[in-house]
């Protein structure tokens, strides 16, 4: 099979993202590059990773590239920061100038063409899924045969049309991450059971990147996954969907499966949950499953905003969501919004409130920026003015800068700010109360089942910790304390 490969060997770099939610160093390995070295190990390429998210210098990169003699190299983009991608790109080319260079990721979606014309020194570019563009580029197929790949003829950039989205998720092999080195992560791992989006939100990207249709891998294909990295001693995992329960039997069969297997300390976090698509008997089998956090995407309390930023929900199908969670003991994390067309500084009040309430796990305010081919950047070019140019924005500033983006009907800008400032306050206040708690929770499970005389002992430590002035005073020191009394009672 390798004989009649045209590219062997394939060298990854996924770009560093300062100012992300990790604090500037990649936690986890790049999940979507995971998928694309399985399927080309699959045919005999051999892969290979560089991730510059982990602060590589630009140099390691270049030792990296000649100890492994890649016959391509391969680079995911995102539109964030895209210019300093390029400038990646045109050091490797400078350097390496006979390996050609393809670029995937979110960015060629969106742009197309539009980003081989800016950076001469890419080869190629992928658009949409690129595990069987990938494929067949490596197999040696004809580049104006492969559908979703952007090449160059001649003086001219040419864009072989959209690739049918894969219907069967189950036929794309999971990521093993064989080629990476998984000791320098978290010990966790990033699973994603679906692609595309139904719904129609103003701000988001997610119907041109991966589509409209919703398309899901069977909760036995997720069963397997999560079984070989508990094989491997993983224990947490956390699902990236857009949309993880929005086929609800799938999840309640997936749930059947993991009790039926008796796995052990399994912590799972959900990032992409709507309220209007989960209830009680889901909560609860989901729960007992070993599910432990889930992220709803609230972005306003307010029922007009909401219907501004086309949610199709209501708060009270939201708060209905978010407190059955609470009660089944969910760490519940809220993500809002703040500076949506029309919303006034009453809104993000209520939206605070809404936080202060039920936002168990924590929350996160951010500031609304129109990103480029979004139903928002369109009403904005419309309705209000952009304070600066998405070239500054998207190069120069961090990805979560809490700064207004426009301005247009709803707040002022000086209100926004003031929106942006206590929002802050807002989440940071939540945090703390959410790793306090955290901490007992994980104090408490630690401690269970010692024994009715340790467990009354224990339970009144427990209760001391959440008096506020003594939690207060052991702010940072509540593992210590634990050890200590566990020493003592001889746990």
């Amino acid at each position: 099979m390798t004989a009649t490969l045209k590219y062997r060997r394939v060298l990854f770099v996924y770009p560093n993202y300062p100012g992300n939610h990790y604090g500037g160093e990649n936690q986890f390995p790049p999940m979507g590059i995971g998928y694309l070295c399985e399927v080309l190990e699959g045919i005999g390429v051999e892969t290979a990773l560089v991730d510059m998210g982990k602060l590589w210098p630009l140099e390691y990169l270049f030792e990296r590239i000649a100890e492994f003699r890649p016959d391509l190299v391969a680079i995911s983009l995102m539109t964030f920061r895209y210019r300093h991608h390029y400038e990646l790109i045109e050091a490797v080319k400078k350097r390496f100038p006979a390996i050609p260079v393809i670029g995937g990721g979110p960015h060629l979606t969106a742009w197309k063409t539009k980003v081989l014309e800016q950076c001469p020194s890419l080869d190629f570019g992928v658009s949409l899924e690129g595990e069987y563009p990938m494929k067949e580029l490596c197999q040696g197929a004809e580049v104006g045969s492969i559908k979703g790949l952007i090449h160059r003829r001649g003086s001219d950039i040419v864009f072989n049309g959209e690739r049918e989205l894969v219907a069967d998720l189950d036929q794309i092999p999971f990521p093993r991450y064989r080629s990476f080195d998984l000791s320098r992560y978290h010990s966790g791992v990033f699973l994603c059971s679906s692609r595309g989006c139904p719904y129609h939100c103003i701000f988001c990207q997610s119907k041109s990147m991966l589509g409209r249709k919703f398309r899901a891998r069977s909760a036995g294909n997720i069963f397997e996954e999560i079984a070989y990295w508990y094989q491997l001693g993983y224990r947490h995992f956390n699902f990236v969907d857009d949309n993880f329960t929005l086929q609800k039997g799938r999840i309640l069969e997936l749930c059947s499966l993991l009790e039926k297997a008796g796995f052990d300390d399994l912590d799972f976090y959900v990032s992409g949950v709507r309220a209007d698509r989960v209830d009680h008997e889901l909560l609860v089998a989901m729960k007992r499953a070993g599910f432990t956090h889930l992220s709803f995407g609230v972005e306003s309390a307010s029922d007009e905003i909401l219907k501004v930023l086309k949610k199709h929900e209501t708060v009270e199908e939201i708060e209905a969501a978010v407190k059955t969670a609470n009660e089944l003991g969910f760490y519940v994390v809220l993500y809002f919004i703040v500076g949506s067309p029309h919303e006034t500084l009453d809104d993000v009040r209520k939206s605070i409130a809404f936080a202060e309430k039920y936002a168990s796990g924590g929350c996160n305010f951010g500031s609304l920026m129109p990103i480029p081919d979004t139903t928002l950047m369109e009403w904005v070019t419309e309705h209000g003015t952009l304070l600066m140019e998405p070239e500054h924005y998207l190069n120069d500033l961090a990805e979560y800068e809490r700064v207004p983006y426009f301005d247009g009907p709803g707040m002022t800008l000086e209100e926004k700010k003031t929106a942006l400032r206590i929002t802050q306050e807002t989440k940071e206040r939540l945090e703390k109360r959410y790793r306090r708690r955290y901490r007992l929770d994980t104090f408490r499970n630690d401690l269970r089942g010692k024994g009715v005389a340790k467990a009354v002992i224990v339970q009144g430590v427990i209760a001391a910790l959440e008096i506020p002035l003594v939690a207060r005073l052991y702010n940072g020191r509540v593992k210590r304390l634990g050890q200590a009394v566990k020493k003592r009672l001889k746990l």
